[in-house]
């Protein structure tokens, strides 16, 4: 993924709830996400493609269909839509953007040249061959992996095959069993069986040098790569870093995608974060720009919760049907008897809120202190004993073996009790 080569200086964190075909129109939440050269592009949850950046041959205008999964190349964009077609927009001066027919479940966008894979596990490749990258090997594979001048590709049982350029031996797999691969611009990274990582390839800034331990995603850009540990579920990148695209922000993410100066993740939330060089992609009307943008209720220039404006750019006040800070519950709205209450604490005895349904709430589920564990009003007369009277038979009449203060009566206390006589 190179070709384009920008001299960027500005490096950006940029936390993206979601953005339109040119970051005009926020939206949902993201799936999948793709770093390219200058533009990204990722499938948001409703199936709908987003993209941003550079636009020069439209590469980031991605059609009105429903996908399954987008790829971002250098100057073009593919992807596998709902219907299992491929689908591809952008630069198209070596055919890399004119993707064959019939039914595919993935597909990789590279330089001047596309990969994907069909249904039945045969790969397919179209645009340059100068180096033999869009001549795919015999077999069958389960994803297809793009990189400059070659392209790598996971078989059905697990190893490793490329093709294409080999100057720096990146189309020399290990003979591994590996989950997952990722080719880079002259280097691959794969995670094998055991979790652990095994780079090949160009090393010129360490980016075939990965860390110990065990990780769940990889993913190899230009000259650096990124990962998602194990354990923490982390980022974590090597490299170049020099406009800090292996300097990624710290927090949970599901996924990463390393593109030429910049990379990108979605969070366990799933918006979006980028990190590097990314000043022509920036997204325009992004959570936390400080202007209000479509789908935003707020924008307070940050996306930090609990300061009335939430992370994802709504506003944080009960009955929004997301618990903010400072709520224990948020179901839609500001009706009590629900189970929460119309300020969205849960409405339970003993939390000190006379909510629908109580009579009466003092902070605990006691007895003997006026209100009942079922918080309802302890009286006198109301057929229930409680722990200060000695009975309770449903009145406050004398004469009836109860007397009307709910004590029970007793010979010498001066009330006369019909069945007794003078006492």
């Amino acid at each position: 993924m190179r070709r384009r080569i920008a001299l960027l200086s500005a490096t950006l964190v940029l936390l993206v709830y979601a953005v339109g075909a040119q970051g005009m129109e926020p939206g949902p939440p993201f799936w999948s996400i793709s770093a390219g050269d200058l533009h990204s592009c990722g499938v948001q949850t409703d199936s709908l493609p987003a993209c941003w950046g550079n636009n020069d041959f439209g590469q980031a205008t991605p059609p009105s269909e429903h996908f399954m999964q987008v790829s971002a190349g250098t100057s073009h964009t593919c992807g596998v839509r709902a219907d299992l077609g491929l689908q591809c927009w952008g630069d198209n001066r070596s055919g890399q953007a004119a993707p064959p027919s019939g039914d595919f479940q993935q597909v990789s966008a590279g330089d001047l040249h596309s990969c994907g894979v069909r249904v039945d596990g045969t790969p397919v490749c179209w645009g340059n061959n100068d180096f033999g990258q869009a001549m795919p090997l015999s077999g069958f594979f389960m994803r297809v992996s793009s990189g400059t001048r070659h392209t790598c590709g996971l078989q059905t049982d697990g190893h490793i095959r490329c093709w294409g350029d080999n100057e720096f031996g990146q189309a020399t797999p290990p003979s591994r069993v590996f989950k997952s691969v990722s080719a880079g611009d002259f280097h691959n990274c794969g995670v094998l069986t055991n979790h652990r990582l095994v780079c090949w390839g160009r090393d010129d800034f360490g980016q075939a040098t990965p860390p110990n331990g065990q990780f769940t995603k990889v993913s190899a850009g230009r000259s650096h790569t990124c990962g998602i540990l194990d354990a923490s579920r982390t980022v974590t990148c090597w490299g170049r870093n020099d406009v800090g695209q292996a300097a990624p922000p710290a927090g949970r993410f599901k996924r990463v995608n390393a593109g030429t100066h910049h990379s990108c993740g979605i969070r366990h939330n799933r918006a979006v974060q980028c990190w590097g060089a990314q000043a022509q992609a920036t997204p325009v009307g992004a959570c936390g720009d400080d202007i209000l943008n479509i789908g935003e209720s707020c924008d307070d220039g940050n996306t930090i919760d609990g300061d009335g404006c939430s992370v994802t750019c709504q506003a944080e006040a009960c009955g929004n049907g997301s618990p903010d800070i400072g709520e224990q519950c948020d179901d839609s709205n500001i009706v009590g008897g629900d189970g929460c209450s119309a300020t969205c604490q849960m409405e339970a005895c003993g939390n000190g809120t006379v909510d629908i349904g109580e009579s009466c709430d003092d902070g605990n589920t006691g007895c003997g202190d006026g209100c009942r564990a079922d918080c309802t009003v302890e009286a006198c007369g109301d057929g229930i004993p409680d722990p200060q009277e000695g009975c309770d038979d449903g009145n406050l009449a004398d004469g009836d073996g109860c007397q009307n203060d709910c004590m029970l009566p007793q010979c010498g206390d001066g009330i006369l009790d019909p069945t007794r006589g003078l006492r």
